[in-house]
């Protein structure tokens, strides 16, 4: 399905000539595939000697905190083509910083695989008493997740506005504020905006459907969206069966996550249904 998917995307792109967008900014939300993602987005914006917004330390430009000013590097001519790196997704700074015609792309991934794997990239365990010797610890954390919550982290370098790691991180990294997560007017409404603002959403899951849409979508070549395969972090922790009752405890744990994922994966097969 998917190589005669591919055969058509190749035949329409020779019918209809379009310019390669190089203007982009990549909504990275951790644990998701993210940088698999970047690493694509770097390497065009190097080929083609593109600006990028990069973070005055490390990998982080703002997040978990808004975007300002001192969390980048300046540019010579004070421009930029191209935004990949960790910040926290908000439309009316962005617009300050990134030119009027920019792309905004996201990705996202099934939120119990997202939650795993941030358990284990994290070393959550080692922050949370009593999970130690568990031998699925996120089956036990989504048993009692409020006694294992942390809901308030901060950096060492400067306090920093309250995140957690463990319930809708997919969602803070898309701008939801963790306040309104029982509000489903206000989840409505934030999905109704990134619908609007984002123009692809990727998932993981579909990770090739996806970068055709996208190599589609930006006018660029089979060879701009090429990828290793090979996972980046390798998963040591364990990946035992679910009960449907741990699953539903964690939708509703990450309500926020799951209507995002929902959303967006029937969004990105409704899109490649219109492309025939």
């Amino acid at each position: 399905m998917f190589t005669s998917f591919l055969l058509h995307v190749r035949k329409l792109t020779r019918e209809g000539a379009c310019d390669a967008k190089r203007n982009f900014m990549f909504v990275k939300v951790h644990k998701a595939g993210g940088t698999t993602a970047t690493c694509i987005f770097q390497r065009f914006g190097y080929e083609h000697n593109l600006t990028f917004v990069l973070p005055v330390i490390k990998t982080d430009i703002g997040w978990p905190n808004l975007l300002r000013q001192e969390d980048f590097i300046p540019s010579a001519d004070g421009t930029y083509n191209v935004l990949v790196d960790h910040t926290v997704y908000n439309r009316q700074l962005l617009d300050h910083l990134m030119p009027p015609d920019t792309v905004y792309i996201s990705i996202l991934r099934q939120p119990l695989a997202q939650l795993r794997s941030t358990f284990n990239w994290y070393h959550l365990v080692d922050h949370m008493n009593g999970l130690n010797g568990s031998k699925d610890p996120v089956a036990s954390f989504l048993k009692r997740p409020n006694k294992f919550h942390i809901p308030y982290v901060k950096a060492d370098i400067r306090t920093r506005v309250p995140y957690t790691l463990e319930k809708n991180l997919m969602a803070y990294d898309l701008g939801f504020p963790l306040g309104l997560s029982d509000s489903q007017s206000s989840i409505d409404e934030y999905i109704e905006t990134l619908t609007r603002e984002i123009d692809l959403v990727l998932i993981l899951e579909h990770m090739d459907e996806s970068l055709v849409l996208l190599r589609r979508m930006m006018c660029w070549t089979l060879k701009d969206i090429l990828y290793n395969v090979a996972p980046k972090n390798l998963n040591k922790y364990e990946r035992s069966p679910m009960s449907a009752a741990l699953l539903n405890q964690h939708r509703q744990w990450s309500n926020v996550d799951y209507q995002l994922y929902d959303h967006f994966n029937a969004t990105l097969w409704q899109k490649i249904q219109r492309e025939g």
